[in-house]
């Protein structure tokens, strides 16, 4: 009963690319975040240590509602990683992947940018500069994917690069925070500033 209802949980929400682009499941793309196989606990473990490590600095530099954002987005752009490569690999269309890899992986990305050269014990043994462990990650996560790892290559990836892009190119903009009003009150402010300056020039 308890395998079952695993691979019932799995079925719906986990992600699963002929799915999602077949019968439109879309939910999956959020939802494959919040399962873990029962048979591999070791897998959350490690996502939960990689969150604490990793996302506390990030989430007490930013507060919890961009942290939150920036997790959930980089989580969401793994898994149209690994929708793309259900339509590239045969193997990956019918394939379920579950975790939150993904998301963990972007705040690695953030974490070894902003906080570059802080140093950490790698494999809790070896210590290492932040930026450092980014290029070994990235390394390590190739080597699994060449290797035929069960772990998600495409979530790891997408998930590191959409955290590396946001940092690099956005560094926690506004957009992620959404806050329309701010927007439109700048708005606002430069066509006011604008009429002044007209009136002034008569």
């Amino acid at each position: 009963k308890y395998l079952d209802l695993s691979s019932l949980l799995i079925l719906i929400f986990g992600l699963t690319p002929s799915l999602v682009l077949q019968n439109l499941y879309i939910h999956q793309i959020i939802t494959y975040m919040f399962l873990h196989s029962p048979l591999d606990p070791t897998h959350l473990l490690m996502n939960m240590l990689g969150l604490w490590m990793f996302g506390s600095p990030l989430e007490e530099r930013w507060g919890t509602k961009i942290f939150l954002k920036f997790y959930f987005i980089c989580g969401i752009v793994g898994g149209i990683f690994i929708l793309i490569s259900g339509l590239l690999f045969v193997s990956a269309y019918n394939t379920p992947t579950i975790g939150q890899s993904g998301a963990v992986f972007g705040l690695i990305g953030a974490f070894c940018i902003i906080f570059s050269e802080s140093r950490i014990l790698f494999y809790f043994i070896i210590p290492i500069k932040a930026k450092h462990m980014l290029w070994i990650i990235i390394f390590i996560s190739i080597l699994y994917a060449l290797a035929g790892s069960p772990y998600s290559f495409p979530a790891h990836i997408g998930g590191l690069l959409c955290g590396i892009f946001i940092i690099k190119k956005l560094y926690i903009p506004q957009v992620l925070m959404l806050n329309l009003k701010s927007i439109f009150s700048r708005i606002k402010r430069k066509r006011l500033r604008v009429i002044e300056k007209d009136r002034f020039i008569n």
